[in-house]
């Protein structure tokens, strides 16, 4: 059952976070120059988990989550970053199963997959339930404030998401 409800909810945040606009959305000029790359991506089910570098520097995996509208950091990866959270830090409304929750944004410098480097990122923090014990943990969200700057091509026999800048 719990993992039931773990499911819903992030069905309900892709469907929820697709519906929002995403409060500060990169321009064009804040994507890198490199104009193509890939990343390959870890299969379990129907998800696809790619690895992310945060700044630069914080490398992470993150859930390639077409729904989403917002990406989202787990909070481990934010305190690597020295990432302070607290209560004057704009947030976002998340519906869940349960009841609505706020989850604080925060700008990253960059967000890099596969070469393609997105500037000036506002990311939600917040631990997404992990539903795979052989995925590895924590994970974030890829959402569309960072997919939305390129054409995205999914590469399910070759297991590679492929980007190009827009």
């Amino acid at each position: 059952m719990r993992n039931h409800i773990l499911f819903l909810t992030l069905f309900l945040f892709g469907f929820i976070g697709g519906c929002l606009p995403a409060p500060v959305s990169p321009t064009p000029s804040n994507v890198a120059h490199t104009k193509k790359g890939s990343a390959a991506f870890r299969r379990s089910g129907e998800q696809m988990v790619v690895e992310v570098t945060l700044n630069r520097t914080v490398r992470t995996h993150f859930l390639v989550d077409t729904g989403a509208g917002l990406t989202m950091i787990p909070s481990a990866a934010a305190r690597e970053l020295g990432i302070t959270l607290h209560a004057k830090l704009p947030t976002v409304p998340v519906q869940t199963v349960a009841n609505v929750i706020h989850v604080p944004l925060v700008v990253l410098d960059s967000v890099e997959v596969g070469g393609m480097e997105v500037k000036d990122l506002t990311v939600a923090v917040h631990d997404v339930p992990i539903f795979d014990p052989y995925l590895p943990g924590p994970l974030g969200l890829l959402g569309r404030n960072f997919l939305g700057n390129f054409r995205v091509e999914i590469d399910l026999n070759e297991g590679f998401l492929r980007l190009e800048k827009r």
